[in-house]
């Protein structure tokens, strides 16, 4: 009986055969990786680890490496200099390097050590925190110009909704109903928009959601009297291209709120431009077509 392969070896094989250029092997991945290679000197394995993530554009993989600091013995890679690693990150923008922690095995945060316009982890970290907080009330304007019924509080009410970091939060009044919308941003660095909207991503509006109804019943237990009815929207905007196939599920699966997923699409050279805006969006989910 032949023995079935296990899930990293099918991974593998789907990345290596089946989600890059067929004609691929692994003496000859990816032209990306002969260009890294031309000029640097490389122990054997590590071109084909380059070329796997090459061709890795639409699975979002983590290369998780041993810091040539953590163990006693540990034979240094050319990887482990930062320089390169500088470099592999320019020629391919959505790999993400990680490196192991020092002493305990550590989930691996899904930012990259380094970025080819800024020099150490700590200034890369205050840009894409900076990015981050300016990509919450842009989304929220250019949704208001394209909803006049739509009003969102600036800030959200936070410390309200029982501690939850809420990145969006208004209301939609019409002579029917008040619907609450609760939105999650999901900023995606430039070149990693092919990691797709995941299953945690939707977890975590779905939650935000919760919070929400439970504030805003409060707030009515409060104040007494009639109101129109509530209902709740959720909206997850992000520069990612698509849903993962475990997120669309959850989507689907779920009852009790409407939820949607928006891919914005932002100016050129947006990480590095004071003025970058959002140009454009679309809904990925519920599909339009």
């Amino acid at each position: 009986m032949e023995r079935e392969d296990s899930d990293a070896i099918r991974l593998l094989k789907h990345i290596l055969f089946e989600d890059g250029n067929p004609e691929d092997r692994l003496s000859n991945i990816s032209p990306v990786r002969d260009a890294i290679a031309q000029d640097v000197r490389l122990d054997p394995v590590e071109p084909e680890l380059i070329g796997v993530m090459a061709n890795a554009r639409s699975r979002g993989l983590i290369l998780w490496l041993v810091s040539r600091d953590n163990l006693s013995g540990t034979r240094s890679r050319r990887l482990n200099d930062p320089e390169f690693a500088r470099m592999v990150d320019k020629k391919i923008p959505w790999i993400e390097i990680e490196w192991a922690g020092e002493t305990t095995v550590e989930i691996p945060h899904r930012s990259p050590p380094y970025s080819a316009s800024s020099g150490s982890r700590d200034q890369f970290e205050a840009i894409r925190r900076a990015k981050e907080s300016e990509f919450e009330p842009k989304v929220a304007l250019w949704l208001q110009d394209r909803d006049s019924d739509l009003r969102c509080i600036t800030p959200p009410p936070t410390g309200d909704l029982g501690g939850e970091e809420i990145d969006l939060y208004g209301y939609r009044n019409s002579s029917a109903e008040t619907i609450v919308v609760v939105g999650e941003c999901k900023l995606r660095r430039e070149g990693n928009e092919a990691k797709a909207v995941d299953s945690e991503e939707v977890k975590q509006l779905v939650r935000k959601l919760v919070a929400a109804r439970d504030y805003e019943s409060r707030r009515r237990r409060k104040s007494g009297g009639t109101s129109k009815p509530l209902r709740y929207e959720g909206l997850l905007m992000s520069n990612a291209h698509n849903v993962d196939e475990s997120a669309h599920q959850l989507l689907e699966d779920n009852c009790d709120f409407s939820l949607r997923v928006l891919e914005m699409t932002l100016s050129k050279n947006w990480d590095s431009d004071q003025h970058w805006r959002i140009v454009s969006g679309r809904q990925v989910f519920p599909d339009q077509s």
